[in-house]
Parts: structure tokens; C-alpha cells; sequence
């Protein structure tokens, strides 16, 4: 009987663990609301403004960023049916695969404006549609994202931004008020991935 409780106690721990660290997991990304209707640009940035639902503890603080176009420049593997044969779709940078969104400020009332740094997308919207009011956008923290998880977007968009800062306005604001943030993450994107380590004794 004491063995048996012993492995009880010892289930029940780990389940507790697992669920704190899935509700981590989930905590990461955060659901922001459109503050008004947006329309994106063929080819480049455009100020957007997002908050949380009211009765978060910064129901009432904006979250300032932009939407950048981006296009699919990387192979897509699929798993496809029940027996999981693998479908290959090639890159296809040709044509904008949809909206990416950085989230670089948040703004609160009686507070200074905090840098941040999230980031969400919006697949098949494009220049031809909207992004309306009240649509969501699910924003990750990329400060804390290890590098197989960033966006694949992600270092094209930066790119982009970078290119064009000299004759765009957004594109010029962000990269000079989020200076520190943007380098953070570039050390991540173009470090070397975590390896899990396996035991092979």
C-alpha cells in the first residue's frame, strides 16, 4: 500500500507540473482585439492599434504595431490523411501568403509606453481585403521564443522593414523605437537552435 501511494503522489505531482507548464505554454500568446478597421498595403507596413479584452489588468492599454506583408519563401510539409504521407509544397515567393503583425509598443494610461515585442499573422489577407474591427490576432512574445518557434516570416519582414526605413515613415519608427528588442531577436533567429538533450545510455 505504501508503494502504491507513493506512485500516486508521484503521478499526481507530475500532472501538476504538466498542467503549469502547458498553462505557460498557453500564456505565451495573447489574444489582441483590432482597435478599427485596417487595410493592408501591397507591399508595405501599416500602423495598426490592438488592445485586450476590459477586464485584463491592461484591459485599457493599447498595443501599437504594424502589418507588413510577407510571402511564403520556405518549403511547407503536410501531413496529409490517416496514414501521414507527407505533402511538399514549394516556396512560392512570388505572391503575398498574408499579414504579419509586429506588436513593438505597449501604451497605458499614467504609465511610460513599455517596449515590447510580440508578433501574430493573418494568412490570405491580403490588399484586397481587411482586417476589421475586433478581429483577433493571437501575439507571442518573441523575446522568450526559442528559435525553431520564431516565425518563419520573420527575418524577411525585418529585412523589409530595414529596406525601406529610409523612405517609410512606420517602417523608420519601429526599427529606431524597438532598436533593442529587434536585436534581441535577430540573435535569436540567427543562433543556433536548442537541442533537447537525449540520453543514450
Amino acid at each position: 500500500m505504501a508503494f502504491l501511494s507513493s506512485v500516486i503522489h508521484l503521478y499526481t505531482m507530475f500532472g501538476v507540473l504538466d498542467l503549469i507548464f502547458a498553462s505557460g505554454v498557453v500564456a505565451s500568446g495573447v489574444s489582441l482585439y483590432a482597435s478599427e478597421d485596417y487595410k493592408p498595403l501591397p507591399d508595405a507596413p501599416v500602423a495598426v492599434s490592438f488592445h485586450r479584452e476590459f477586464y485584463r489588468d491592461d484591459g485599457n492599454c493599447e498595443f501599437k504595431g504594424v502589418m507588413v506583408p510577407f510571402v511564403r519563401d520556405w518549403d511547407e510539409v503536410r501531413t496529409m490523411g490517416d496514414g501521414g504521407h507527407e505533402v511538399v509544397q514549394k516556396a512560392d515567393p512570388s505572391t503575398v501568403a498574408g499579414q504579419a503583425f509586429l506588436i513593438t509598443q505597449k501604451v497605458c494610461e499614467g504609465k511610460d509606453p513599455e517596449a515590447i515585442f510580440r508578433a501574430g499573422d493573418k494568412y490570405r489577407l491580403t490588399h484586397e481585403g481587411n482586417l476589421y474591427r475586433k478581429h483577433v490576432v493571437v501575439a507571442t512574445d518573441l523575446l522568450t521564443t526559442p528559435k525553431e518557434q520564431q516565425p518563419k516570416w520573420l527575418g524577411q519582414v525585418l529585412t523589409k522593414l530595414d529596406g525601406i526605413a529610409s523612405t517609410n515613415e512606420v517602417a523608420a519608427r519601429l526599427l529606431e523605437t524597438n532598436q533593442k528588442e529587434i536585436t534581441q531577436v535577430r540573435a535569436i533567429i540567427d543562433g543556433p537552435a536548442v537541442q533537447q538533450a537525449t540520453n543514450n545510455e
